[in-house]
């Protein structure tokens, strides 16, 4: 009698874990309790293209026509007047004489073309001395501008030059424009003041012969 208890004992628990197993396999969570799953991505997808939309534009700048011609000549310089600088100077013309001891204004006559030549040769400027003499050429021509020009040609070493320039100041004594050149000499002496006197001895003495 004890052991058909037992037995029953032992079938109904089997069957209680049976039914429990079963219904641990069929429930399935509601929405409520499962927790939200965003969809994957693709990763690289390529953007969606609009075949009606216009076509991006390129980025390569391209220029408007705005009227100007590369290949047209630059217009002509105006004439400058006695307040502008004579083209040719080796830097800006109020750094130049501010180094020479000259402040602006500047008026570029004669009289004052050939101070600012002294000027800048003692300071060592030769060629902008240079530029300045030829400058005050330009309102006159006398034996004491010739001077100072074959003296700048000789120091930079333009010796054809020069001699024309000489035969020029010759000819200009000869005509009765010595314009200063006594003065002339007396500042700017040395070895080139002796070739200047040299050679114009040489064109005097040709030509007193020729005649």
């Amino acid at each position: 009698m004890l052991n058909l208890r037992l037995l029953t004992i032992v079938f109904a628990g089997s069957c209680l874990l049976f039914n429990s197993s079963l219904k641990a396999q069929i429930l399935v969570p509601t929405d409520e309790e499962s927790p939200a799953v965003a969809p994957a991505t693709q990763r690289n997808a390529p953007p969606a293209t609009n075949n009606n939309a216009p076509p991006a534009s390129s980025t390569t700048l391209v220029p408007g026509n705005n009227g100007y011609d590369e290949t047209a000549p630059p217009p002509a310089a105006e004439a400058g007047g006695l307040f502008e600088a004579p083209e040719g100077l080796s830097m800006d013309p109020m750094c130049l004489f501010c180094c020479v001891g000259y402040r602006p204004p500047v008026a570029y006559t004669y009289d004052q073309s050939m101070l600012l030549s002294l000027a800048c040769y003692r300071a060592g400027y030769i060629s902008d001395a240079l530029v300045l003499a030829k400058h005050a050429q330009t309102f006159r021509e006398d034996a004491g501008n010739l001077y100072v020009i074959a003296y700048c040609q000789l120091a930079l070493g333009q010796t054809s030059e020069a001699e024309t320039t000489i035969g020029n100041m010759v000819s200009a004594l000869q005509n009765g424009y010595p314009g200063g050149i006594a003065i002339y000499k007396e500042r700017m002496n040395g070895p080139i003041g002796i070739a200047i006197n040299a050679v114009e001895k040489h064109l005097f003495l040709s030509q007193s012969r020729n005649n």
